[in-house]
């Protein structure tokens, strides 16, 4: 049950999940896998940057934008100590977790 492989089966149900916009599934399923990634790999691997990637998506895509940028510079800080801070990756993330901030600020002066 604890298994790499059964957490990759686990993030490939959030995908369908976040597909079909039932974001509590997917949230769900994503949030299994990270816990196997985590007790598999540890908290500084790539999967488990991966799953924490895919957790702020589903924070963003419900308009959760704190949970999104803390789980965005979760998987951030992953990809800076494992592939270093000019890996189109970490450029990637990088650029995801600033338009995060961006947008939950924007957010707060419209409120």
């Amino acid at each position: 049950k604890n298994h790499a492989s059964t957490a990759r089966s686990y993030n490939n149900l959030g995908a369908i999940y976040k597909k079909k916009k039932d974001h509590k599934k997917a949230l769900n399923y994503y949030k299994k896998c990270l816990a196997i990634f985590e007790k598999e790999f540890g908290k500084d691997h790539p999967n488990t940057a991966t799953a924490y990637n895919n957790i702020a998506f589903i924070y963003e895509e419900t308009n959760q934008l704190d949970m999104a940028a803390e789980y965005m510079k979760k998987t951030l800080d992953i990809e800076e100590k494992v592939h270093g801070l000019n890996h189109p990756r970490t450029k990637n993330t990088r650029n995801s977790f600033e338009r995060l901030n961006s947008k939950g600020r924007i957010e707060q002066l419209i409120l």
